[in-house]
Order: C-alpha cells, then structure tokens, then sequence
C-alpha cells in the first residue's frame, strides 16, 4: 500500500495540473483518485504503525542495526516502513517460528475434523 501511496502521490499532482490545463476533469475520476488516495494512506499508516511496533518489541537485531534504521523509518515515512518490512521484518526468525507453528497446529486442526 505504501508503494501506492508515493505513486498515487506523484500521479496525483500530475493529474491536478493537467485539470488546472483542462477543465474537462471528470468528478467521478477525481472521487475514485481521491479515494485511491485515502485508501493509500490508510494503508501507509498502518504499515508504518506495525512497523515502529515491530522495530520496538519484536526485533531482535543489534542495537547499531535498529539504530541506523532509526533513520528511514523515522525520516521517509513512505518508503522507510517499505524497506523495514522487506529487508528486516519478513526475514525475521521469530515470524517464521510463528508461521510454522501456526501450519502444524492448522495440519493438526484439519486432521482431527477429518
């Protein structure tokens, strides 16, 4: 979502000044845009919220490690969480003990119905 939202973001800005050039805008175009957009930041925001959530409790890298990401998460807010999330949060130990626990105890689940 937040990939979307800095796209949607420059789009966006495009599309506003080809309207100021064009009076011919639509309003149900710029209702879906805007729509879009909310919908980005919502996004945005809840991937930046777990995200720091993460960073605080869960993440059991170095503390130099946590510090330099101290940075993007804080300072580039659409794509700091982005990089946090693919480079240290879906490489983590504990989410992948996680997951596999959860899959025994779902194949243990679905053979004791059956």
């Amino acid at each position: 979502m937040a990939i979307c939202l800095t796209g949607e973001l420059l789009t966006s800005r495009a599309e506003f000044w080809a309207s100021l050039l064009s009076s011919s805008a639509s309003p149900v175009v710029g209702f879906f845009v805007r729509l879009l957009i909310f919908l980005s930041i919502v996004g945005a925001a809840l991937l930046t919220i777990a995200m720091w959530y993460f960073w605080f409790g869960f993440d059991t890298s170095s503390w130099i490690k946590k510090a330099l990401w101290l940075l993007p998460l804080y300072l580039l807010v659409p794509i700091g969480p982005i990089l946090y999330y693919f480079f240290v949060y879906s490489r983590n130990d504990l989410l992948r003990k996680g997951l596999t626990i959860f899959e025994k105890d779902r194949t243990l689940a679905g053979a004791s119905l059956s």
